[in-house]
């Protein structure tokens, strides 16, 4: 998790190489790539330098999640894919005074498109790629993916908490491994402590 977070890919690399297990999670619940995820929407310096081999190392293909009922994969590919996982990555800094997260009372209420895209525009191409760099693009995917959105497929994964704010869908089940290493499903905002 600190090899991930300071870019140190030599250091990941020879803990990944000896069996460093990827899902584990510290206190907060964050995997070592949630942790470097954070770090990117506030630190420019590290999304347009070492976050790209991050990636490439500890993103997960995938994420499985099941809203009413509906088994849904939001791999890499789709435009759900970063918007999410920057949420769970910033989720337990939602309500901590000690956060450097922008705007403390909006902050509360839920995520919007420019926290969301926060240096976007300086991420590797692998990241995210330059056409979907932009808070347009960002806003544009929020709205299609939200509980009331008539979008189709509508995938329900965030609700509009109040203008241009976001919050994670508390319906949603994530897939997630438990401390003996076994997947199971919980509730989206049980995953983080």
């Amino acid at each position: 998790m600190v090899a991930a977070y300071q870019g140190n890919i030599s250091l990941m690399d020879t803990l990944l190489e000896r069996g460093a297990r990827v899902h584990l999670t510290d206190v907060t619940g964050q995997t070592a790539f949630l942790i470097a995820m954070a770090r990117v929407l506030q630190d420019r310096e590290y999304a347009a330098g070492p976050f790209g081999e991050v990636y490439g190392r500890l993103a997960p293909s995938h994420f499985d999640v099941q809203v009413e009922g509906r088994l849904i994969r939001i791999d890499r590919q789709m435009g759900e894919y970063f918007p999410l996982v920057a949420m769970l990555a910033l989720l337990p800094q939602l309500s901590s005074t000690l956060s450097s997260l922008p705007d403390l009372s909006k902050r509360k209420k839920g995520f919007s498109a420019p926290l969301l895209s926060s240096n976007a525009e300086v991420l590797p191409e692998q990241v995210l790629k330059e056409e979907r760099r932009k808070r347009t693009y960002f806003n544009h995917v929020l709205a299609r993916a939200e509980v009331e959105s008539t979008y189709t497929p509508a995938r329900k994964l965030w609700v509009r908490t109040g203008h241009g704010l976001y919050m994670l869908n508390p319906e949603m089940l994530v897939r997630v491994r438990n401390t003996h290493g076994e997947e199971v499903w919980k509730p989206v905002l049980e995953t983080i402590h």
